[in-house]
């Protein structure tokens, strides 16, 4: 992963990405002290990280049978954070997520709400770290559901993360479908985007990459 130099100056007052509105330091930017690593959950998988065997704890897509999604079932995706040992101090990160309320192809289908977001207690993937806390500080839509382009936006700060600690992110999106109907395409969870927010000497955006997970609901029916 391409990692932003430490060494980047700020020359303006603010700074806005991907809904990211942060404040710019006269001292370096930190953003690039941290690695994210975005997944789902594996369907046959138990809510862990563990140590990312893909396949077997995450994967990188739901698209993919024998994968099998239901209506009204809860999907999880989860976000490995890792803070370099050389980072100086405590540090918090806001986070964004971004899923499609409506698919690719026909509508009738779409990654509807946030059920919850919190650190994945009890994960064995996570490593050293001291007590990080997770506060939601926004949920929106940019437009109804089953509506192709439409998306649910999801804003959470990650407060307290430990140099060399490894947390995991957890968020759980509840699947909607619209009776009647026969969907079909994809559904995308994306990471959208991350910066650090304190403290102040560290505040920069963090370079998370390209990281989509494209999801296929495969049965229109309640899961038993």
């Amino acid at each position: 992963m391409t990692r932003l130099s430490r060494k980047i100056r700020a020359g303006f007052s603010v700074l806005a990405i991907v809904g990211l509105v942060l404040p710019v330091p006269s001292a370096f930017a930190g953003g690039d002290d941290f690695d994210l690593d975005f997944a789902a959950v594996a369907p046959q998988g138990d809510g862990y990280w563990n140590d990312g065997t893909i396949g077997q704890d995450i994967v990188k897509s739901l698209a993919t049978p024998p994968y099998t999604l239901h209506c009204g079932e809860i999907v999880t995706f989860l976000t490995q954070i890792r803070l370099d040992p050389s980072a100086p101090g405590p540090e918090d990160i806001e986070v964004l997520h971004q899923f499609t309320r409506g698919t690719t192809g026909q509508q009738g289908v779409c990654l509807g709400s946030l059920v919850r977001a919190q650190i994945n207690h009890g994960d064995p993937g996570i490593v050293g770290d001291g007590g990080s806390t997770v506060t939601v500080l926004d949920t929106s839509s940019s437009g109804p559901m089953f509506t192709k382009g439409a998306i649910l936006s999801v804003k959470v700060r990650v407060s307290d993360l430990d140099p060399g600690a490894t947390t995991v992110l957890r968020e759980d999106i509840r699947i909607y479908c619209d009776p009647g109907t026969r969907p079909t395409g994809i559904l995308q969870a994306r990471l959208g985007g991350a910066a650090v927010v304190n403290p102040p000497a560290e505040v920069g955006i963090i370079n998370t990459g390209d990281q989509t997970i494209p999801v296929v609901v495969n049965l229109l029916s309640t899961p038993s």
